[in-house]
């Protein structure tokens, strides 16, 4: 009983003890700010704390008599970036032709493909591999 006052009190400590802010200016004309009233000292009015409420917790759903088949999770790629060319960068060979190539992470899964699109236009077939021309 004794360690959930204790708690209780540390969980309410800062509410009590950032309740009152003043803010004073000594002799050099620097702003100084406390929590404890001082002779010239005004009170600052700060504004209400901002809290968090986390959405409710679904509650866990009841268990079924039938086993359910083992589904792969499904993973979508953490970054996909086109490394070159580099921004303000161009590079192209002598036919006018530029090439690209795309970093994936993880890396490009074997039943994937990547289609490179230029202005919502392909410019390239859907392929295998991160490096286009």
């Amino acid at each position: 009983m004794m360690r959930k006052l204790v708690i209780a009190a540390v969980l309410l400590l800062p509410l009590q003890v950032f309740a009152e802010v003043y803010k004073w200016r000594d002799d050099a004309g620097r702003w100084h700010y406390t929590d404890q009233p001082r002779p010239g000292a005004a009170r600052v009015d700060l504004p209400p704390v901002q809290v968090y409420q986390s959405p409710p917790i679904a509650p866990p759903q009841p268990a079924t008599s039938q086993p359910q088949p083992a589904q792969e999770p499904v993973r979508n790629y953490a970054r996909a970036e086109i490394v070159s060319p580099a921004a303000e960068e161009t590079i192209r060979n002598a036919p006018g032709e530029v090439g690209v190539i795309v970093a994936l992470e993880p890396s490009l899964r074997p039943e994937h493909t990547v289609r490179l699109l230029v202005d919502g236009k392909a410019a390239a077939e859907p392929a295998s591999s991160t490096a286009f021309t």
